[in-house]
């Protein structure tokens, strides 16, 4: 079973064009734990290392957690994927600061206008 804060990697969005987050990489899952106990599906939010991301209020930085380098966690492209496609052996590391999950959490309502 994932949790709340876990870091994966994963694809997502496979076969997408443009500005969508695509490609194998990691995400953090934000999902509910009574979702993630009992739902087939998670909610995930991609990360990039792109140093441009730093200019939105909806890119949260992130550093440790299994992260090999400096990153951002994209709040703005929210991401539903089953849970199928989560394997054990691409497990990164679980973000377990809750101030950090917390700030995370208000970079995805800021981008929904909450």
């Amino acid at each position: 079973m994932v949790h709340r804060g876990d870091i994966y990697y994963v694809m997502i969005n496979e076969g997408k064009r443009g500005h969508v987050m695509h490609k194998e990489r990691p995400v953090l899952i934000i999902s509910n734990e009574y979702n993630n106990c009992f739902a087939n599906t998670v909610n995930v939010l991609p990360i990039t290392s792109s140093a441009t991301s730093s200019k939105l209020p909806s890119h949260i930085l992130i550093q440790g957690f299994g992260l090999s380098r400096e990153s951002y966690v994209v709040c703005e492209q929210i991401t539903t994927i089953d849970v199928r496609d989560i394997h054990q052996e691409k497990y990164v590391g679980t973000v377990d600061d809750e101030n950090l999950l917390r700030k995370i959490i208000n970079g995805v309502i800021t981008q929904i206008g909450g």
